[in-house]
């Protein structure tokens, strides 16, 4: 997982861009924020999932 800054059209605007398995997403401030929002809630369920593997070996 890849997320970077850069002017996609030569502007000076700058748009937030996040590569993940090969696909790439463009977003504006608020939908970096949304999908930031959705990561974090997976990085949680998989820590958890982690942690219940864990206890039972």
């Amino acid at each position: 997982m890849r997320a970077w800054l850069h002017d996609l059209d030569g502007d000076g605007e700058l748009t937030a861009s996040v590569t993940h398995q090969g696909d790439s997403d463009d977003f504006d401030v608020a939908g970096l924020r949304s999908y930031a929002m959705r990561v974090g809630a997976f990085a949680s369920q998989v820590m958890e999932l982690a942690d219940q593997l864990q206890a039972t070996t």
